[in-house]
């Protein structure tokens, strides 16, 4: 026969404790592709201002050579100007 004692507080404690380990691996996963996105945008913002100055073309041009979509344009030209 199985001799068993359900300690609650100890069950509340496993379960809180496995709800922040969930927690802080959605956290670290949502920082990690916030971290990305930032990145991204501020490796283009770069290109396009080098673009615009070593190769003497408009935002709008080096935006087409760089295929930035329409709908990020104005997005891109405010991170360019600074």
């Amino acid at each position: 026969m199985l001799n068993f004692v359900w300690d609650q507080e100890r069950a509340l404690e496993v379960r809180a404790e496995e709800a922040l380990e969930k927690g802080l691996r959605l956290g670290r996963q949502e920082g990690l592709s916030q971290g990305l996105s930032q990145g991204v945008e501020k490796g283009l913002a770069l290109s396009l201002g080098n673009m615009m100055k070593n190769m003497g073309v408009s935002l709008d041009k080096a935006m087409d050579v760089l295929q930035i979509p329409a709908a990020e344009r104005a997005k891109y030209a405010a991170l360019v100007k600074g």
